[in-house]
């Protein structure tokens, strides 16, 4: 039976309307998956300060041109529209109020009290839209640090992720992705979307906040108990072994690195096997889960000259043969380039006007009758200011030019043809 309430036209979100007060990551990350399945996200930049991510190493540089871009940027504000607005003028916090009042979800990431500071708080807002769902990001729980700035790494650092990254020899290491950030706009999809199914219920929007550092230890949920409750335990700097399971680690071989993680008795047994030693399988120091684990040292010696002696692929071909976990370690670059060649949907293509196709981040979750798409391009700097604010607050030709006059407002002029 067809489900009368669904009026979109082929998107989960479709329908939904957002203002995105997000620069960086955590912030357009979430906005960016939000986009990718049917919302309609509208990111706003000042006219004098545009998304630091605009340009390599945040030096971005006004005025922005079709040419001007950090790739970050352009993978993760995909399938948006973009207006510039200037949130510190009495007119340009009135134009954001108006826009709130019109759409579904606003999301920002400044830090604390700077909502409320520009009249685009949640207690404000919802007088003028109660169904208005707002997500704030931000990045400390800690109350003695709960207003600090952060970067990723600065959370991860706070988090215990620095610390317990990297070898037990060696200083502690940032996680090579910027897993907080990405932690962070995750987790707010998820926020906005529990509003929103609980929004169909009472009619009624709710306040969503998300803290960088908390999403980062989300990330670290199996150990939460021994942390806390176990004087003894700390999560340790391993390497690439895993903390508990022996054989579980990144071995070197003749030409490269191989992941490897038989740490079942069952997958031990065909590991010995594939690697032509049997009996050790059998051998008391290693027969069980904590006999590996407590002479790991020892079994290391025995494996790590064996695996030595042939490249990367063959061991791969040989373990997967054996139904082993196993995979050769690929840079970044490996393997995106294998999910573009693959035609994957975590790679996707949009057409720029000046730098032509372009990859970008595609989707991960798959729907089978709703699935998400990347349609659009990033915006370029006040592409869409004009159309925005023509048809969503129905100001005029002379409103929107002299707006621009007062630099309120920023639009572009340029031909995308």
């Amino acid at each position: 039976m067809k489900d009368d309430r669904r009026n979109d036209a082929g998107r989960p979100l479709d329908g939904i309307v957002v203002l995105d007060l997000t620069q960086a990551l955590s912030g357009p990350i979430c906005t960016c998956v939000l986009a990718d399945y049917g919302a309609k996200v509208i990111k706003v930049e000042a006219p004098n300060k545009a998304d630091m991510t605009r340009a390599k190493n945040y030096d971005v540089t006004l005025p922005i041109d079709p040419d001007t871009g950090g790739d970050n940027f352009y993978a993760i504000n995909r399938n948006k529209y973009g207006i510039c607005v200037d949130n510190r003028s009495e007119k340009g916090k009135k134009i954001l109020r108006d826009l709130a009042s019109k759409v579904d979800v606003l999301v920002s990431n400044y830090r604390p009290g700077v909502t409320k500071k520009i009249g685009i708080d949640y207690e404000t807002l919802r007088e003028i839209n109660p169904r208005l769902i707002c997500c704030e990001i931000s990045a400390f729980r800690e109350k003695d640090r709960v207003n600090d700035p952060a970067f990723d790494v600065v959370v991860q650092a706070a988090s215990g992720i620095l610390a317990s990254t990297g070898y037990p020899d060696a200083p502690p290491a940032k996680v090579g992705a910027s897993i907080t950030d990405i932690s962070a706009g995750i987790n707010a999809v998820q926020g906005i979307l529990l509003a929103l199914l609980e929004r169909d219920k009472t009619g009624r929007g709710q306040l969503v906040t998300v803290k960088m550092q908390d999403a980062a230890m989300f990330l670290m949920a199996q150990y939460v108990t021994p942390c806390v409750a176990d004087p003894t335990f700390d999560l340790k700097r391993s390497g690439m072994c895993h903390v508990e399971a022996t054989p579980s680690n990144g071995y070197e071989t003749s030409d490269g690195y191989l992941l490897t993680t038989p740490a079942t008795d069952g997958l031990f047994a065909k590991f010995c096997d594939a690697l032509e030693i049997p009996e050790i399988a059998k051998d008391e120091r290693f027969c069980s889960g904590a006999a590996r684990y407590k002479n790991r040292i020892a079994l290391d010696e025995i494996i790590v000259p064996i695996l030595k002696t042939r490249p990367t692929q063959q061991w791969y071909t040989l373990l997967k043969s054996r139904g082993i976990p196993a995979s050769p370690i690929c840079t970044p670059k490996e393997a995106f380039r294998k999910a573009y060649d693959e035609g994957s949907p975590i790679v996707a293509t949009v057409k720029h006007p000046t730098r032509g196709d372009m990859p970008v981040i595609g989707t991960v979750c798959e729907l089978s009758e709703t699935p998400g798409k990347v349609a659009r391009r990033a915006p370029i700097f006040g592409e869409n200011t004009k159309d925005i604010l023509e048809n969503m607050l129905d100001l005029s030709d002379d409103q929107i030019t002299e707006l621009e006059r007062e630099n309120v407002i920023h639009c572009y002029h340029g031909n995308l043809a």
